[in-house]
């Protein structure tokens, strides 16, 4: 099987995934989105360094780090990329506690065009004729929708800018996207432990709970 093959099938599965994501955000609404947050760069990075030290990976990632240390311009790209991703999940996780998951989804549907804008722009990448005409259809299906929805697609534009652009930093960022997305939930790590540990200490957090209650009361 060519790249391109595995790049339309694994396009496709997450594709998929990120249609049934809605299901189980829902069932969080109770919940705040910046400790839902919080959470989710933890957990990842946990899950994350744990996948890392069962395939035994951890030497190609010190060998990873330090090509990163010694490159300026890819460690900002890094930090840019955290940044994103940071910003990206905080928006989705919003939407989907506070039922606009439309917006949301409207969001994912501009996403694929501005990466292909990204793409041309920054890559300088070319269009042939076919391309060209199933961006202007896909464009087009975009400006109905959020004309028919009749409210600004604020959380549609903040989603589509900040994967498109996340998108585009990893690629110039050039390193597995694996150890990218280890790394960007590590740089992100401390700040979420801070306010997770605040979290626990005010009785605030909703994961832990039970436990605080246990041991403060």
């Amino acid at each position: 099987m060519n790249e391109q093959k595995k790049g339309i099938i694994n396009a496709i599965i997450a594709y998929t995934m990120w249609g049934i994501y809605p299901l189980y955000w829902w069932l969080l609404q109770s919940i705040g989105p910046t400790e839902i947050l919080i959470n989710r760069m933890i957990w990842s990075f946990v899950t994350l360094l744990v996948i890392i030290i069962s395939l035994r990976l951890v030497k190609p990632l010190k060998e990873t780090i330090s090509g990163l240390l010694t490159n300026k311009k890819k460690l900002a790209l890094l930090i840019a990329a955290a940044t994103l991703l940071s910003i990206n999940w905080f928006i989705f996780t919003y939407a989907m506690v506070s039922g606009r998951i439309l917006e949301a989804s409207l969001g994912y549907y501009i996403n694929p065009i501005l990466s292909i804008l990204i793409g041309v722009i920054f890559l300088k990448e070319t269009l042939n004729k076919y391309q060209i005409i199933a961006v202007v259809i896909a464009s087009t299906g975009v400006v109905f929708l959020t004309i028919t929805h009749g409210v600004f697609p604020w959380i549609s534009l903040i989603l589509a800018f900040t994967f498109g652009f996340y998108g585009l930093a990893k690629k110039l960022i050039g390193i597995d996207p694996f150890f990218s997305l280890f790394l960007e939930t590590t740089l992100m790590l401390p700040i979420s432990a801070f306010f997770f540990t605040s979290q626990l200490i005010n009785g605030t957090s909703t994961f832990l709970q039970p436990i605080y209650h246990t041991f403060f009361y």
